[in-house]
């Protein structure tokens, strides 16, 4: 597993316009590089491991465990509660989380 696959696999979740955003960068430039297009330059190293918190011998070398995804006090309230409803109540919870997360629609009513 390459740099740029292992830093995929951490921004995972994360679109490339919104990283691009976090590191302080161009689109096109965080294209090339999680794409294996462009070698990782320091300056883009130094700000990814910045932002993400990651084990810099994990990233650079694959040595030792990737990280865990950490949950922030608010998602883990939210898996609790969901962890703790029964069957009915998590369905419930998926339906209207699922709904609340869709984009507003413009213009709409």
């Amino acid at each position: 597993m390459s740099i740029s696959d292992r830093m995929r696999e951490v921004a995972k979740g994360v679109t490339q316009a919104r990283l691009a955003e976090l590191l302080g960068e161009k689109k096109h430039r965080v294209n090339a590089i999680l794409n294996g297009n462009q070698r990782v330059p320091e300056d883009f190293l130094i700000k990814f491991l910045e932002v993400f918190k990651v084990d810099a011998n994990w990233l650079l070398l694959g040595v030792g465990e990737p990280p865990s995804p950490k949950l922030t006090p608010r998602e883990a309230a939210l898996l609790d509660n969901f962890r703790h409803c029964d069957e009915v109540g998590q369905s419930a919870m998926l339906t209207t989380g699922a709904a609340l997360a869709q984009p507003k629609l413009k213009n709409a009513g």
